[in-house]
């Protein structure tokens, strides 16, 4: 029954080429795709306004019965309008509805609906125009509200959603094991599942959240955990433990306890069979690239080039000027190097050179780091900054 889940959506009943298409383009390709697009936002219905005290040219919600329908009217060629008439009993309202005489029809004298929309007129006059409708004894007082394209409305992706659903629960698929799920307080998925899209209330829809958002962190922390595996499967570049006090007595400041920490951790790393996978993080102005410096302060000691990637021109031309100044000014012997986009084609020629001979041993730069024309000699430290 799993296997239905990776069905076309065009599996579906009500669900036919022409709507899969137009599922396409919101990305839902399969039945749980469909299940997987989550609302963007919900209409709360189970707290209505009298018409008395709705405001005018707002949103509202109200709760009144039909007590009266007036013949259709054709203002032009193309354009109809139906007319309905209902109450609260603390006043009057009229329902405008165009082009539906479906919808128009599904409305019953003396019967009770909740109903969406903004609130037009004045006091004595008060009219809702293409509001949305539904019976007030219905159970789903909170409605999803979903990114659309054109051709998608609403009602047919609530409709759709709700067979998605069906399906699901006959399936019976719970992946997490039930230890897990009642330490962490999660619900099942399939309540998750049914309170995201329907929920009983908001209370069920934050539950439905919790355990979604909890499953999406689990299924990347998971992926961390291969990757990291497959990481320590390779071989690194194992460098021998050699001093950087020169690197140290060299800055005309003293690092913090935390940055040399840092930098003594990298170095850990940098010596082991297998690749180091580290994460700095700090503040703009923490001297996270003071940290950067001195592991490839590390790497070139070693005989080993760095590269240094930043996001923008402009933040790769800041750790270049700022490295540059600790190798000028501070007598420190290795060779940064500036390799973007925007360089013209003779001198890039000139740096490829450079970064083949291992001329130059610390390279900053942009994507253009990792183009085919970028010959390392010998790569041994790769720093990505990312904002």
């Amino acid at each position: 029954m799993l296997k239905d889940l990776e069905k076309s959506v065009a599996y579906l009943k009500g669900v036919g080429p022409k709507r899969s298409e137009q599922y396409e383009r919101l990305g839902i390709k399969t039945v749980w795709d469909l299940l997987c697009h989550y609302p963007r936002n919900y209409i709360d219905y189970s707290s209505p306004v009298d018409i008395m005290n709705a405001p005018v040219n707002e949103p509202c919600i109200v709760k009144a019965r039909v007590v009266k329908k007036l013949p259709e009217a054709r203002i032009r060629k193309g354009l109809s309008v139906f007319k309905a008439v209902v109450t609260d009993d603390t006043a009057d309202l009229v329902v405008v509805i165009y082009n539906s005489e479906y919808l128009f029809k599904q409305l019953e004298l003396d019967r009770e609906y909740i109903l969406c929309g903004k609130l037009t007129g004045n006091m004595v006059r008060k009219e809702m125009n293409s509001p949305t409708i539904f019976p007030a004894d219905t159970d789903e007082k909170v409605q999803p509200v979903y990114g659309l394209t054109e051709g998608l409305s609403q009602t047919m992706l609530r409709q759709n959603m709700r067979n998605a659903l069906n399906l699901f629960n006959s399936c019976i698929y719970e992946p997490l094991p039930k230890n897990i799920m009642a330490e962490n307080n999660l619900c099942s998925l399939e309540y998750a599942l049914e309170n995201i899209h329907f929920p009983k209330d908001m209370h069920a829809c934050e539950l439905a959240k919790k355990r979604l958002v909890f499953d999406e962190l689990l299924v990347l922390q998971l992926g961390m955990l291969m990757l990291k595996s497959r990481s320590r499967e390779k071989s690194g570049c194992p460098m021998k433990n050699l001093s950087i006090d020169e690197f140290y007595d060299n800055l005309p400041f003293e690092l913090t306890g935390g940055q040399k920490s840092a930098i003594n951790d990298c170095i850990c790393d940098m010596q082991k069979e297998f690749p180091m996978n580290r994460l700095i993080q700090g503040d703009v102005g923490s001297g996270k690239t003071a940290v950067a410096a001195g592991a490839a302060y590390f790497a070139f000691k070693n005989g080993c080039q760095t590269a240094l990637m930043a996001p923008t021109e402009i933040l790769a031309t800041q750790h270049f000027e700022q490295i540059c100044e600790m190798t000028q000014k501070y007598q420190l012997s290795f060779k940064p190097i500036l390799l973007t986009g925007s360089i013209g084609t003779a001198a890039k020629q000139e740096l490829y050179r450079e970064i083949e001979s291992g001329e130059a041993n610390v390279i900053i730069g942009t994507h253009a780091l990792i183009q085919e024309k970028v010959i390392y000699q010998k790569l041994g430290l790769v720093i990505t900054d990312e904002q």
